[in-house]
């Protein structure tokens, strides 16, 4: 018989080298114990238990200082995500909590010494320039020459940060379709120099005196034509007037405005909007090539919306008109709670299935306290381009009579014409190509007329 040998088990060590700070780090426990912090405490040894653990993982990855930075950086963005959702769920102690926890992390951060934005931006510059590239300099082009080593010793940064900066200063925006290779924090893929701050409250848009939405719970009933049109039209009263299409699956505003091209950046990473016929435009449809889908879920879409609302460089705007998706979603939710509005339009057709859906709207803004400047009804009467006979095609005056029942002032009634459709497939909006001569033009004035008399009335009333 064979004697059974039994060899004692062996004792597995994972060696990692530990970034120099962590002795401060330990040092910060002992006095938090001793002292009784409890937020103190507890927050450290997460910040322990977290190096230990992506050391686990990847050896040596959190072996620097600056390693433990950025470390702490995501530690960060982790209670900053918790803090929107207790504040979402009305759960301000908990709030409280996480940024109690957030001073900590900050306060050991503080003890690192990293080079700021601007400083890894000139470094970044004056290696682009030793190059030697004449033109437009390819990125993978500047990485693929850097030292990292080198790098993060001497420029103080790391390689995540370097990256960035390399981005910031080629003008470069990172972007995909697709929801797997994005980061939920910045979907654009917009070089940032600053920490994304949540958005806790209701703001204002920049710059922007006046904000409209132009809405519709039905697609297809002209809402965007109407936006663009009403811009045009606040603009020909000698208003600086710009449109942000925030139809993340669907946006129309660049071919309504005959507008191409991606958006430059500015140095403080927001995107610059595109202009023609005197009014500025923001749009997905900038962002993302032509025939590509957008597939991304609820985060992602809000997170997005986030940057078109408050990451734009509009300058000074009198006006700023926002074409809304169709429908009561999320696009509609997030502006609710994140965004001061001065008035919602809201456009339908006198068909029924149109108006069912539009009162559907009119109860949302009710619902969420969003002033309802008036509805316009759109395609109210065809108008014949060879006899200039009229025809009610969808039903007559449906949606005036629904805005009566509830109180809701008729803004405009608008024609359907050739002259219209036409515009807006070839870029040339219907306000702009014949102002003086077409009527479905002059009524399209008008309403911009009527909007911001309204506004001013509703303003001076509050």
């Amino acid at each position: 018989m064979f004697r059974q040998v039994v060899r004692p088990l062996q004792r597995v060590r994972f060696y990692s080298t530990e970034p120099p700070l962590m002795a401060e780090v330990r040092n910060s426990l002992k006095a938090a114990m001793r002292s009784g912090d409890n937020v103190g405490k507890t927050t450290i040894r997460a910040v322990m238990a977290a190096v230990k653990n992506a050391n686990i993982e990847k050896p040596d990855s959190v072996s620097t200082d600056l390693g433990l930075h950025s470390l702490l950086n995501s530690l960060i963005s982790k209670r900053e995500k918790s803090i929107e959702e207790y504040i979402k769920g009305k759960r301000e102690d908990l709030a409280d909590g996480e940024r109690a926890e957030i001073k900590v992390l900050e306060a050991l951060q503080s003890k690192i010494p990293v080079a700021s934005s601007e400083e890894i931006d000139a470094k970044v510059k004056e290696f682009i320039d030793g190059l030697g590239v004449e033109g437009k300099v390819p990125m993978g082009k500047v990485l693929s020459q850097l030292n990292w080593p080198e790098v993060e010793a001497n420029w103080k940064a790391s390689q995540k940060s370097v990256v960035a900066s390399v981005k910031r200063v080629l003008g470069a925006r990172s972007f995909s379709t697709s929801a797997r290779q994005l980061s939920h924090e910045n979907p654009l893929g917009i070089p940032r120099r600053r920490h994304n701050q949540p958005i806790i409250s209701k703001q204002r848009i920049r710059n922007v005196k006046n904000i409209l939405l132009v809405s519709s719970a039905k697609g297809g009933v002209g809402k965007s034509t109407v936006a663009v049109n009403l811009a045009l039209g606040l603009y020909m009263q000698g208003y600086t007037t710009g449109v942000l299409d925030v139809d993340i699956f669907g946006p129309s505003i660049p071919t309504l405005l005959q507008l191409d091209g991606e958006p430059k950046i500015t140095a403080e990473g927001n995107l610059v909007p595109l202009m023609n016929y005197g009014i500025k435009a923001m749009s997905m449809g900038f962002l993302v090539p032509p025939q590509r889908a957008v597939a991304w879920r609820g985060l992602l879409v809000q997170k997005a919306l986030q940057q078109l609302l408050f990451e734009v460089d509009w300058g000074e705007l009198d006006y700023l008109v926002i074409d809304m998706p169709p429908g009561t979603g999320d696009v509609q939710l997030t502006i609710a709670q994140q965004l001061e509005v001065d008035g919602a339009i809201v456009v339908s057709t006198p068909q029924d299935i149109a108006l069912i859906d539009a009162v559907r709207g009119i109860d949302m803004f009710n619902t969420v306290k969003i002033p309802i400047l008036g509805l316009v009804q759109n395609m109210s009467v065809f108008v014949c381009p060879h006899c200039a006979g009229t025809t009610h095609i969808f039903g007559h005056d449906g949606a005036v009579i629904a805005a009566e029942k509830r109180g809701i002032t008729v803004l405009a009634s608008l024609p359907l014409s050739s002259d219209i459709a036409q515009g807006g497939d070839g870029g040339l909006p219907v306000v702009f190509e014949d102002p003086k001569q077409s009527p479905s033009a002059k009524a399209y004035l008008d309403l911009a007329s009527t909007v911001s008399a309204q506004l001013h009335e509703m303003q001076v009333a509050a």
